[in-house]
């Protein structure tokens, strides 16, 4: 073979492998999950209640995913999966009173993952770290109302889990 010939065999494995690399790249995210799309979703969808675990998250960009669970509802982000257990205050400001104080919320949240399971309590607001990730509780709902107590199930809470 001479060297002519060598040298485009060498430039094709060379492209050949590129283009595969780039083609596992865009099916696959960084998480090893199929990726659902290689555009990043603007809309949360309707929240489900139940135990399983969704694979597309709600938002997706690189090393943080922003997920939504109810209490119960196991959800997976870059590796971990948050399983919110219970509302362990809800101090918020009611929307149809004014206050002084904004208020917060504190959640139970069960965390598995490849290091093993936790229970971390969150604030609205505040980061908590795992061994590979830091989590934030970045918003609750429904907005809190003086003249009607929210339900257990019906807090819907989201997570923004960033690579650390």
């Amino acid at each position: 073979m001479n060297q002519k010939t060598a040298g485009l065999t060498i430039l094709g494995i060379l492209v050949g492998g590129i283009m595969g690399f780039a083609i596992y790249t865009n099916t696959y995210s960084s998480t090893g999950e199929t990726a659902t799309s290689t555009q990043e979703q603007t809309d949360t969808p309707e929240p489900v209640a139940t135990t399983s675990i969704p694979v597309a998250p709600s938002y997706h960009t690189g090393d943080t995913m922003t997920v939504t669970a109810h209490v119960g509802q196991s959800v997976r982000a870059l590796g971990e999966t948050l399983t919110p257990i219970r509302v362990v205050d809800d101090s918020r400001c009611p929307a149809d009173v004014q206050c002084i104080w904004a208020g917060t919320v504190h959640v139970s949240v069960a965390i598995a993952s490849g290091s093993g399971d936790s229970d971390m309590t969150f604030e609205l607001g505040k980061v908590g770290t795992t061994e590979v990730n830091t989590i934030a509780l970045t918003a609750v709902a429904p907005t809190k109302n003086s003249k009607q107590e929210i339900a257990s199930g019906d807090y819907v809470f989201t997570f923004t889990v960033t690579r650390r």
